[in-house]
């Protein structure tokens, strides 16, 4: 067993055989990386959606993470598969503290991700995206700081979704596929 220590604090620690490990009370700098998590849950199909209040279904990807820095920055990125046409999709990302049971949504506003995004979330479209029953494949992400303690446990990430009401657009929409490649959620802790 060995360490390395800087002015009597472990940095990185080894126990026989075992690969060396960066020891828990190190900081990292801000802007650093310190994990990244992908979804692996199993997808549904989310179909005719038209509640105009922001929801998350557990079909949609999501991820729980366990953070290793107090306040950290996280870094949430999106893929999902849609069928839309001539409606109005709002699409961003939740976040529940009691492992799914509840969520805030509309996260990533201000310069920093302090606050909440606009009502329309991180994506959305005004308008078709091509023909009734148009299939599409979105990318999007924001930024979100949390108040999250190291080590805190029951954090989950998740997709978040809206039809936006406009009386002459109100048509439903079908996001996710039984696919697993349709869908995926990523989060990137990062240092602040």
């Amino acid at each position: 067993m060995g360490s390395i220590k800087i002015a009597g604090k472990n940095i990185v620690t080894q126990s026989g055989s075992n690969e060396p490990t960066i020891a828990s009370n190190v900081v990292f700098p801000a802007g650093q990386v310190i994990q990244l998590v992908r979804s692996s849950n199993d997808l549904s199909n989310i179909t005719s959606v038209t509640s105009t209040s922001h929801t998350q279904n557990d079909g949609l990807p999501y991820v729980d993470i366990t953070p290793k820095q107090a306040n950290s920055q996280f870094w949430m990125s999106a893929m999902i598969y849609g069928t839309w046409g001539y409606s109005i999709p709002s699409l961003g990302f939740c976040v529940s503290t009691n492992s799914g049971t509840s969520y805030t949504h509309q996260l990533g506003g201000g310069t920093d991700g302090s606050g909440t995004t606009w009502d329309y979330s991180s994506f959305m479209t005004w308008g078709s995206l091509g023909d009734n029953g148009g299939e599409f494949t979105l990318h999007y992400s924001d930024l979100y700081k949390s108040s999250f303690t190291a080590g805190q446990s029951n954090i989950r990430f998740a997709i978040s979704y809206r039809n936006v009401y406009h009386s002459s657009l109100q048509h439903s929409f079908n996001i996710g596929s039984a696919s697993d490649n349709a869908c995926r959620l990523t989060i990137f802790e990062v240092a602040v």
